[in-house]
């Protein structure tokens, strides 16, 4: 009898654990979900991801935030598919998206992926390409859109956004023509700074000859960027390369965009490209790196927003150059300050301007200032800075 004893107690003992249903494994939480994916098109966003593992599996929340850090869940109840349609979606809302298995407990986010609604881009264009306002807008940049034969012009209220790594690159043959990026509506760059969009040039059979590009213009139908509430035309996180030769390189006329942490560079070795700001205009270019392209003021600017502040300045023909008109001083102290305008070819140019202080100060020469090439105003440089400025130039 005790030896019995003693089998029924190991038999209770390996049996003190087994559940109602005879002996299932415990129940665990799910897996956090893998293979997120998000596709954009006009008017929705749609998610797709793997199923997690794990007994007890619920369903799954989607989570989403317009600004990348306050996540909202999307749904009522959890979801037994494995996908997701957004519809509701505004427009220039680069969302990002994270996923959630429900069990007895809730998984931890998966990975989060960014996308925006809207019409794509094709893959490449013959014939260049117009973007115009009506049931298409708005438009969206992803992945490598290429234009042939043509410019890419954004009309009158037209949208067009640039996302994370995308190019739209112009392909040039030997006697094809010159091509440009015409804006007249609304652009906003939306890359990041881990993932910068590029707008670039390229020849179809090899290197583009010296000075050969496209030219970058923002015309008086340009939607001007809002320093109150971060609307507008917004190029940021960019490289903008390949600009062409002469005074249309990279055009702001009577409109006012706003350039952040971009990398601007020409095609031309002479530094014999610019940057031309026309009375009317007030850019903001803050914390840009900008290479054999010169900055040109062929305006008036006082009294406006224009503000170029912390920028770098590399290989252009002029460190800056003044074009009229003639007689005005052209910019207030403080507008074009606190940059690093060492390295350029020439010194500051004064063409058409034969009276007035152009107030300079608070910014580097390299410890000293410029040389002054034609006109008869009057640079004035103090105070000079005796090093570059803290946190000039791009943040990548």
């Amino acid at each position: 009898m005790k030896n019995l004893a003693v089998v029924v107690i190991i038999a209770v003992m390996l049996c003190a654990g087994c559940g109602g249903d005879g002996g299932s494994d415990p129940i665990t939480s799910p897996s956090v979900p893998t293979g997120l994916s998000a596709q954009g098109s006009l008017g929705k966003i749609e998610l797709t991801w793997e199923a997690s593992t794990g007994t007890g599996l619920k369903g799954y929340n989607v989570y989403r935030s317009a600004d990348g850090t306050t996540f909202t869940m999307l749904n009522a109840d959890p979801l037994d598919d494995l996908t997701y349609e957004d519809t509701d979606v505004d427009d220039g809302i680069y969302y990002s998206y994270s996923v959630t298995a429900v069990g007895n407990e809730e998984s931890d986010y998966s990975s989060i992926v960014r996308q925006m609604h809207g019409t794509r881009l094709l893959a490449s264009y013959d014939s260049g390409c117009m973007l115009e306002s009506g049931g298409l807008n708005p438009f969206v940049a992803e992945d490598t859109i290429t234009i042939a034969g043509g410019s890419l012009e954004v009309e009158s209220g037209a949208s067009l956004y640039i996302l994370d790594s995308a190019v739209v690159d112009f392909v040039f043959e030997t006697d094809g023509p010159n091509m440009d990026f015409d804006v007249n509506g609304l652009i906003r760059i939306a890359a990041s700074p881990s993932a910068p969009a590029r707008l670039t040039a390229h020849h179809a059979d090899g290197v583009l000859d010296d000075g050969k590009g496209y030219a970058l213009k923002f015309g008086d139908g340009t939607i001007d960027y809002n320093p109150g509430d971060g609307s507008g035309t917004l190029i940021q996180n960019c490289y903008i390369e390949n600009l062409r030769e002469g005074d249309g390189a990279l055009r702001i006329y009577r409109c006012s965009p706003r350039f952040y942490n971009c990398r601007i560079s020409s095609n031309k070795a002479s530094g014999g490209s610019y940057f031309s700001i026309y009375t009317g205009s007030a850019p903001i270019i803050e914390n840009c790196y900008i290479y054999r392209v010169t900055v040109t003021i062929a305006g008036d600017l006082r009294g406006t927003g224009a503000l170029i502040t912390k920028n770098i300045l590399r290989g252009s023909y002029y460190t800056l150059y003044f074009a009229g008109p003639r007689g005005p001083s052209m910019i207030d102290s403080g507008q074009i300050a606190q940059n690093d305008l060492d390295g350029t070819v020439h010194g500051l140019y004064m063409f058409l301007v034969d009276e007035g202080d152009i107030p300079l100060g608070n910014n580097y020469w390299d410890g000293g200032v410029p040389s002054i090439v034609g006109g008869d105003g009057t640079p004035v440089f103090t105070p000079t800075l005796t090093e570059p400025p803290a946190d000039c130039g791009p943040t990548w």
